[in-house]
């Protein structure tokens, strides 16, 4: 009988997993693989939706910063020629100034005024007493149907920014109060929304990033060549 029950115990103790284990087992694998995959997937639209933001803030801030630069170099003029230059968008006035408003909300179009270059080339050298280079008479327009910001500096326009959901320019006089006389302007509100191209899969839901700066026009806080 005690070599019977060692042969039973030898014979139970070797045999394989049965079928019910076995299907509990795949089971068990594949709620735990199921769950590994949809975490990674999570994770990669997770981190592909921070990439899409990430290069949207880094164009707007790139665009803000183009912007912030010709703004404050916006009525350079060291030789005094501004009032014998023609007006840009059909003005009547007499001269132009260092910002002249085309159209406003919400398809903003501005021309930006300086003389800075020119004296050796169309491009280079001391302020030549004209506004006819590069950089001179720079455009700045923004299309809501399109989200696009464009710039021309004299040459061709050609987008600065994409996916701008929202653009506003507020203009300031000396002040402090909100002013569209363009003789007046002194400081220039600037703010942008930009948005992500593609809608973040588990939110639905666009990110978007708001960017705002207060820029002096340096020609109307202190003048470089004054006598």
């Amino acid at each position: 009988m005690i070599g019977v029950g060692v042969s039973e115990r030898r014979y139970h103790a070797g045999r394989g997993f049965s079928l019910a284990e076995m299907l509990v087992a795949t089971a068990v694998l594949s709620i735990v693989g199921g769950a590994i995959v949809a975490l990674l997937w999570h994770s990669q639209r997770s981190y592909q939706s921070q990439q899409d933001l990430i290069a949207v803030t880094q164009e707007a801030r790139l665009a803000m910063d183009q912007i912030i630069r010709y703004l404050q170099q916006a009525g350079n003029d060291p030789q005094k020629i501004f009032a014998s230059e023609t007006p840009p968008f059909g003005h009547t006035h007499a001269g132009v100034y260092p910002i002249e408003i085309g159209t406003t909300a919400p398809d903003w179009d501005i021309q930006i005024n300086s003389d800075i270059t020119g004296s050796v080339s169309d491009d280079t050298g001391d302020p030549d007493g004209e506004l006819d280079s590069l950089y001179e008479k720079v455009v700045l327009r923004y299309d809501s149907a399109t989200k696009n910001l464009y710039l021309d500096i004299g040459k061709d326009e050609a987008v600065l920014a994409e996916n701008i959901s929202s653009f506003s320019l507020t203009f300031y006089d000396m002040a402090g109060n909100v002013t569209t006389t363009e003789s007046d302007i002194a400081r220039v509100q600037v703010q942008l929304v930009a948005e992500t191209e593609n809608a973040d899969q588990q939110t639905a839901k666009v990110s978007t990033i708001t960017l705002q700066s207060d820029v002096m026009l340096r020609s109307q806080s202190f003048d470089l060549f004054a006598s």
